[in-house]
């Protein structure tokens, strides 16, 4: 038996957009993510923040932990901090 998956090409990054915006559009609607964000807009510099982070980790400009800090900043300023219930510890 094969898996479903082997013969389905990988989510291009068009896909990953539209899917975080999905997500940024429903947390505005419950009232997470406030009305004067646009979602494509926070899906596409988050997806280019995430895209640059990884890039200065490989060429050993920041550490991993570095670069954790400066994302989980964003989206404290994008949600609000993390309460210690909700941040995984």
């Amino acid at each position: 038996m094969t898996a479903r998956w082997k013969n389905t090409p990988p989510p291009t990054p068009h896909y990953w957009k539209a899917s975080c915006a999905k997500q940024f559009r429903l947390a505005q609607e419950a009232g997470t993510i406030g009305p004067e964000k646009d979602p494509a807009m926070v899906a596409a510099g988050l997806m280019a923040m995430v895209n640059g982070l990884g890039s200065s980790v490989l060429g050993g400009q920041r550490t991993g932990n570095a670069a954790l800090i400066v994302l989980r900043h964003h989206l404290d300023e994008l949600f609000g901090p993390a309460t210690p219930a909700s941040d995984g510890s």
